[in-house]
């Protein structure tokens, strides 16, 4: 069910990103499995479900809307460059940033 109101940027979002924002939907929600990584945890934002889940929650903090806002521009295509637009930071530094806030975390 979390799919049905996201954007899938024509075809053209990664599955980090579309399973990322299922999950973040579950997080949001409360039904958060044990098995989950805690905040901070995963190698890479590409590491889908709950480590981008994870990342996404820690963007929402940063910059409040950015979820709606992400899946908005997704209704039309994808690109990187998105993150730069909603946290004037490229998703790398934004991964980094989070990883620190968290410890550095795997």
């Amino acid at each position: 069910m979390t799919h049905i109101w996201q954007w899938n940027g024509k075809g053209a979002a990664p599955g980090w990103l579309i399973e990322g924002f299922a999950d973040y939907i579950r997080l949001q929600s409360g039904y958060i499995p044990s098995h989950w990584v805690p905040p901070g945890g995963g190698s890479n934002y590409t590491d889908s479900y709950d480590k981008t889940a994870r990342f996404m929650d820690y963007l929402e903090k940063r910059t409040s809307g950015f979820v709606s806002k992400l899946n908005q521009k997704l209704r039309d295509g994808f690109s990187l460059d998105y993150f730069v637009e909603l946290q004037g930071k490229t998703v790398d530094e934004l991964w980094a940033e989070y990883k620190a806030a968290f410890g550095n975390r795997d």
